[in-house]
């Protein structure tokens, strides 16, 4: 999924970083989690590699065009991977 260019100049700022869930799936039910809303909603999902490769594209192509235009000052930008407990995907990865 690329983006077109009228989406991308219609981005003027960008947000810092990119979460990505891989999944809902968790085995642990810590206090702190801050993804506990998102967990036992339904059934069990979880992203592809290619699904979240994609994704990572995505959000870095539209930090060079609105770079490139002068639109985005931020200085830095993170890709998170996040989720109920990524590591129960990692065989699928």
């Amino acid at each position: 999924m690329n983006p077109t260019a009228r989406e991308a100049s219609a981005v003027r700022l960008l947000p810092p970083s990119l979460d990505i869930y891989v999944t809902n799936r968790c085995n642990m039910r810590c206090g702190y989690c801050s993804s506990r809303g998102i967990l036992d909603t339904g059934p069990a999902r979880s992203l592809r590699a290619s699904d979240m490769a994609r994704a990572a594209d995505m959000f870095v192509r539209l930090i060079r065009e609105a770079q490139a235009r002068g639109a985005d000052p931020a200085p830095a930008r993170t890709i998170a991977f996040t989720g109920g407990e990524p590591l129960l995907e990692f065989a699928d990865l």
